[in-house]
């Protein structure tokens, strides 16, 4: 298999970053990784535009954090939660008379619960200062 160019990484890029962001507004579609991947995938394919996605306001608040950490202060962690919450009870009450999605959306939404509970450490609550600081 021969080297991906830099056109390929970026495209991919702005991709994971489109699908990323509707992943805010569609609560099947998990933000966080595919941000993780924009990062990545511009990282090898634009230096600029890298560039432009770490200086993003998100990407210093949520990602920085937790790449370097591999955890999360708690208030991001409630933040994020909530506003998965709020948009899959949503999504939830919009599908009546439809039981197995409903079931299917219950489901990715307990596995998110658990998943940034359990499997996410919380950060010290000094962390979540140096968070405020960067903003």
């Amino acid at each position: 298999m021969g080297k991906i160019g830099k056109p390929t990484w970026t495209a991919l890029g702005c991709t994971c970053l489109a699908v990323g962001t509707a992943g805010a507004v569609i609560p099947v579609i998990p933000t966080v990784p595919l941000y993780m991947a924009t990062a990545f995938c511009l990282a090898k394919g634009s230096n600029r535009l890298h560039t432009w996605f770490t200086n993003s306001g998100f990407h210093r608040r949520h990602l920085k954090p937790f790449m370097e950490s591999k955890s999360m202060p708690l208030r991001s962690k409630a933040v994020v939660l909530t506003g998965v919450t709020a948009l899959m009870v949503a999504g939830f009450l919009l599908m009546d008379g439809l039981l197995i999605p409903r079931i299917i959306m219950a489901s990715v939404w307990v596995f998110h619960l658990w998943y940034f509970i359990f499997c996410i450490k919380t950060a010290p609550a000094h962390a979540s200062n140096a968070d405020r600081a960067i903003r």
